[in-house]
């Protein structure tokens, strides 16, 4: 990743299962960044298609096979942004159904936003009593 926006400057990492072995895994990295702000729902699956676009380099033996990651990120407090990021999951599911690829896992940035000093908080003064 490089840049000040962390963008992916290579295509797709690849590695063998092991020395003598002629199957392996590989690894792809997305974006679709300056598309987002026009159509979140665009931007995910273009960002899709170059990551599929990308695994081609690793000679997959199918599309199926391939296995994503989400990293769903927006700003709680703005409502507009979280309702870009509904779109844009929406749209990235619809998509892998449609292509029959899946995207078992993933990280968000909600749970940066949790409010883990409060119920801290009222967990403590239950323990007090």
């Amino acid at each position: 990743m490089a840049g000040p926006w962390r963008v992916p400057v290579t295509d797709v990492g690849v590695q063998r299962d092991g020395f003598l072995e002629t199957t392996g895994s590989a690894m792809v990295s997305a974006e679709a960044l300056s598309l987002a702000p026009i159509s979140p729902a665009a931007s995910i699956r273009m960002a899709i298609a170059e990551a599929l676009t990308n695994l081609l380099a690793a000679d997959i033996s199918d599309i199926k096979n391939a296995i994503f990651s989400g990293n769903w990120m927006a700003n709680l407090k703005d409502k507009a942004e979280f309702i870009d990021l509904r779109t844009a999951v929406e749209a990235a599911s619809a998509f892998c159904i449609e292509l029959g690829i899946a995207i078992p896992t993933g990280k968000d940035s909600f749970s940066m936003e949790a409010k883990w000093e409060n119920k801290l908080k009222e967990l403590k003064e239950k323990v007090r009593v």
